[in-house]
């Protein structure tokens, strides 16, 4: 190989040698034009290599800093998730003894109160509703008695359902249907 090379390489430069001076310029200008457009071939190559990669680099760097933020707000949701766990498992509210204690506390009249469990979802909480039906109640009882229930520590008691209807022979008097609410982990 390296002496068919050698031939090969002896062979032009005789043939060089042997052209007239106006031929041997041409082809000097023409083997250096040759050489500085494979140059300046290879350097956009690479240079058009290089600026994909760092194109690639800038987009996984952004990628990166988007998972770290999603990273972030996972724990942070993770952590909420965590506290309402705690704060269902400490759920220890009797529904009934706190609905009868602030009827009382605004001299309500209970009448049928009536409770459900049902298990919500797929998740380990145990839903407690009673239906609660008041008669001839006022707007600002009704509103006392609603944020007194609400207001319970820990926040676990929420009316859920709430149907109010005008009274026709006292109008400035309500009858209201309501679900009150509370949440227990199994």
């Amino acid at each position: 190989m390296a002496k068919a090379m050698g031939a090969f390489i002896d062979s032009i430069s005789s043939r060089f040698e042997r052209m007239p001076e106006r031929e041997k310029r041409l082809v000097s200008i023409f083997a250096v034009t040759l050489l500085v457009f494979l140059i300046v071939i290879s350097f956009l190559w690479f240079y058009n290599s290089v600026s994909g990669k760092n194109s690639e680099l800038a987009a996984t760097r952004m990628r990166l800093g988007e998972v770290l933020s999603l990273k972030n707000q996972y724990q942070e949701a993770k952590k909420k998730q965590e506290a309402e766990e705690r704060r269902f498992r400490s759920n220890d509210i009797s529904l009934f003894s706190l609905i009868q204690a602030n009827a009382t506390r605004y001299g309500l009249t209970l009448n049928d109160l009536n409770e459900k469990k049902e298990p919500v979802g797929e998740s380990r909480l145990m839903q407690t509703d009673v239906v609660i039906n008041l008669k001839e109640i006022s707007i600002d009882r009704l509103t006392a008695f609603i944020v007194s229930l609400e207001a319970t520590e820990g926040g676990v008691v929420k009316i859920t359902r709430l149907k109010i209807k005008t009274r026709y022979d006292k109008s400035d008097l309500l009858d209201v249907q309501m679900t009150v609410s509370t949440w227990k982990t199994v």
